[in-house]
């Protein structure tokens, strides 16, 4: 009895070795192809679209840590894919000054910029999915999000830009009230903003003050120069102009402070947002991770070298004058904050748009996925 025991064991201790050792070359296997499908890239950058990924015991993230912290000169050049990025002119450009600097220093040829010269396409050229990476007006962000759900909002890059000028003093915004004010665009963004802070400080935009609106903001800026206005909504670059043509106005309020105060936000409005293609999130995460860190980059760059970006921009026809733009930069707002940081921010803005007009925002409020929001490590 005891010797057929001794056998009973020792053929289940085989069949548990066997089955190890067949589990062990298994993970192996699976190990060792996940090192060539990921080398060069770091474990953190692996992480941020697993849908899988558990929180470190030890995880306690601060408010303001970015996920990404690898940038792309860590990543083998023949590991990137070719990104196409579109950027709008005007003030996106501005923003993205310093990650085409770079690309163009590090000889980056698998980053393509494309100067979008009309706002207009810039919603046609997203759903047709003709970028990888695109900055666009958050509500335009939100509109394609509707009609094609092929790109994730990043992180917004520029919090606002325009302000309130007068040729008088002024220190509370009460004192616009019963005033006329030359504004722009009527119905759209900017007017719902302004409109906006004018009703949360108690001021009825359409019986308190009297609004005169010119089509655009570029025309804005002849009919200031030319006509005895006093005050006015205007926003960069053309308020550069504006207060050097026009001497004797001011700002005299900062609407993104302005909408601050009256909505809690920490930054401003979320005006121009970045969104990425779930193919390039999906397929290259590390990529995601590095251009994410370049977006942050080049936000602090042309901040603090804003001299260098103006001289920089002047080499890529951007048709913005240097002085404008070193004029401009201080009060365009241009900070990359992450979705899973400005998220709030950025419905609480499309709900207010949206109850001026639903066109604004294509309908509806995005969903949870509009947003890619990279798991905690």
């Amino acid at each position: 009895m005891k010797k057929w025991t001794s056998v009973i064991l020792m053929i289940i201790i085989l069949i548990i070795t066997f089955t190890g050792c067949s589990n062990e070359s298994s993970v192996n296997e699976d190990a060792q192809a996940f090192l060539e499908e990921t080398e060069g890239i770091s474990s953190d950058e692996t992480a941020l679209t697993s849908e899988t990924a558990e929180l470190p015991e030890n995880d306690d993230r601060p408010v303001g840590e970015k996920p990404f912290e690898v940038p792309l000169e860590d990543i083998p050049i023949n590991d990137l894919p070719l990104v196409r990025v579109g950027v709008p002119a005007g003030l996106p450009a501005l923003s993205m000054l310093g990650a085409m600097k770079d690309s163009e220093e590090n000889g980056r040829r698998n980053i393509e910029y494309d100067i979008i010269k009309s706002t207009a396409m810039v919603t046609p050229k997203l759903i047709e999915k003709e970028y990888d990476v695109i900055l666009l007006p958050t509500h335009m962000a939100a509109i394609a999000y509707s009609k094609s759900p092929e790109y994730k909002l990043a992180g917004t890059i520029s919090w606002g830009a325009s302000y309130v000028i007068s040729s008088d003093d002024m220190t509370d915004i009460s004192e616009l009230r019963g005033k006329e004010i030359t504004s722009f665009e009527e119905g759209q963004v900017s007017d719902v903003v302004f409109r906006y802070v004018l009703e949360q400080n108690g001021i009825d935009p359409d019986v308190d003050v009297s609004i005169t609106y010119i089509d655009r903001n570029d025309d804005l800026a002849t009919q200031l120069i030319k006509s005895k206005s006093s005050i006015a909504v205007v926003s960069e670059p053309v308020l550069n102009t504006v207060l050097n043509r026009r001497k004797s106005m001011q700002i005299v309020f900062d609407i993104p402070n302005e909408w601050a105060a009256v909505t809690g936000s920490l930054y401003g409005y979320p005006q121009t947002s970045v969104v990425i293609s779930n193919d390039l999130i999906e397929n290259h995460p590390a990529v995601v991770g590095g251009i994410m860190r370049g977006l942050d980059k080049s936000a602090e760059w042309i901040n603090e070298e804003t001299e260098a970006a103006a001289e920089y921009s002047n080499s890529l026809n951007l048709d913005i004058r240097k002085r404008v733009i070193v004029n401009s930069v201080e009060r365009a707002n241009i900070q990359f904050v992450p979705a899973f940081e400005s998220r709030a921010d950025i419905e609480a803005y499309l709900k207010i748009l949206m109850k001026s007009s639903k066109k604004l925002i294509g309908g509806e409020i995005p969903d949870e996925e509009f947003y890619f929001i990279p798991p905690r490590r």
